[in-house]
C-alpha cells in the first residue's frame, strides 16, 4: 500500500517502464523550454508505408518556452504528415520544409499538406528549400511548379473559401554543388547545405545551427 492509503495494484498491472521515465514523450504534455532543441523522426523508411512506419521526415523544434516552438521540417515523405498531426502540430503552422533530394519517398506528403494547409488556416505562403539539378527540369523549383499544376483542380475548388496566400509557395532553390552554402539565415538560425552522392546529381545534406542556444 502507498503512504496515505489508497489501492495498490499487482506488479503485472503497472505501466511499462518507459511510461515511468522521461524517455516517453506524450505530445501536448510538455512545453519545450527555452534554448532546448527537440528532434523527432516522423518516419525513416523508403517504402512501403505501413501503420508502424512512414517515409522520411524529421521535425526539428527550437524551444521558446511557449506551446508553439519554432519548427523546421526536413523532408516530408509519404505517411509522415499523419505523425506530424499526431504530434499536435497545427497544420497552419507547418512551414519551412527542406527537401534533401527528389526521390518521391522524401516529399510524397508535400502535395497533400499543401492542398489542405491553407484550408486549415495556413494563410501565409509555404516556404520550401531544396537543391537544383543537373538541368532546370531536375531541380526543386520545377518539381514545385509541376505540383502546383497537378493540384490545379483542387486549388480552384478550395479557392471558394478563405485561404489568403496559403496556396503561394516561396521556393529557395540553391546550387546543389555548393559546399557549406547557406540556404536559410533568419533570427539566429542558419541552415547550411552540402552536396551528397545519392544515385543522381542533386542530393543535399543539411546542418541547422541555432546561435542563441549554441546547438546544432
Amino acid at each position: 500500500p502507498r503512504p496515505g492509503g489508497g489501492i495498490s495494484l499487482p506488479e503485472y498491472f503497472k505501466p511499462w517502464a518507459a511510461i515511468k521515465n522521461r524517455n516517453m514523450y506524450l505530445p501536448g504534455t510538455e512545453v519545450l523550454p527555452k534554448n532546448e532543441m527537440r528532434i523527432s523522426f516522423m518516419g525513416s523508411t523508403p517504402f512501403p508505408i505501413c501503420q508502424e512506419q512512414s517515409c522520411t521526415c524529421m521535425l526539428v523544434e527550437l524551444g521558446n518556452g511557449t506551446g508553439q516552438p519554432r519548427r523546421f521540417f526536413f523532408d516530408m515523405g509519404g505517411g509522415s504528415i499523419r505523425n506530424v498531426i499526431a504530434m499536435q502540430v497545427p497544420m497552419a503552422l507547418v512551414n519551412d520544409l527542406f527537401i534533401s533530394h527528389l526521390h518521391v519517398d522524401h516529399y510524397a506528403d508535400l502535395p497533400l499538406t499543401y492542398a489542405f494547409r491553407a484550408f486549415l488556416g495556413g494563410f501565409t505562403p509555404f516556404r520550401v528549400y531544396g537543391p537544383s539539378g543537373r538541368t532546370p527540369e531536375l531541380g526543386t523549383q520545377h518539381m514545385i511548379d509541376s505540383m502546383k499544376e497537378m493540384t490545379r483542380w483542387h486549388r480552384e475548388n478550395f479557392n471558394a473559401g478563405p485561404i489568403g496566400d496559403g496556396y503561394e509557395i516561396e521556393v529557395t532553390e540553391f546550387d546543389w554543388t555548393e559546399r557549406n552554402g547557406i540556404c536559410y539565415d533568419q533570427d539566429g538560425v542558419t541552415v547550411r547545405h552540402w552536396p551528397r552522392s545519392h544515385v543522381k546529381d542533386g542530393a543535399s545534406a543539411y546542418r541547422l545551427d541555432w546561435e542563441q542556444a549554441g546547438l546544432s
